[in-house]
């Protein structure tokens, strides 16, 4: 198996799997989720520092924001344990080279 440098994808003899391609795709959605689960634990040490500062304001935004991601994240998880498993059990091939 070799990678091609353009998508990534794995090929055997020209051919690539679509599952390969849903696989590195739910991979760097979990990247994401990822990056926001970094945000949220910062979160308290940026609210101790706008609590330092008086600013309510910016502590509301936080919270706010901090809120959509735990949402974002809880639903970003359940697509990726409903939908993942299909791009690895598919068996399905599609040839990319024009031979």
């Amino acid at each position: 198996m070799e990678r091609t440098e353009r998508s990534g994808c794995r090929r055997i003899s020209g051919m690539m799997s679509r599952g390969d391609q849903l696989h590195e795709r739910f991979d760097r959605l979990r990247r994401i989720v990822e990056s926001w689960e970094m945000q949220i634990s910062e979160a308290p040490k940026l609210a101790m520092d706008l609590f330092d500062k008086n600013d309510a304001e910016e502590i509301g935004e936080l919270i706010k924001k901090t809120r959509f991601l735990r949402e974002r994240i809880r639903d970003v998880k359940k697509f990726i344990r409903k939908w993942d498993n299909l791009g690895k059990d598919s068996m399905e091939v599609t040839n990319i080279d024009d031979e």
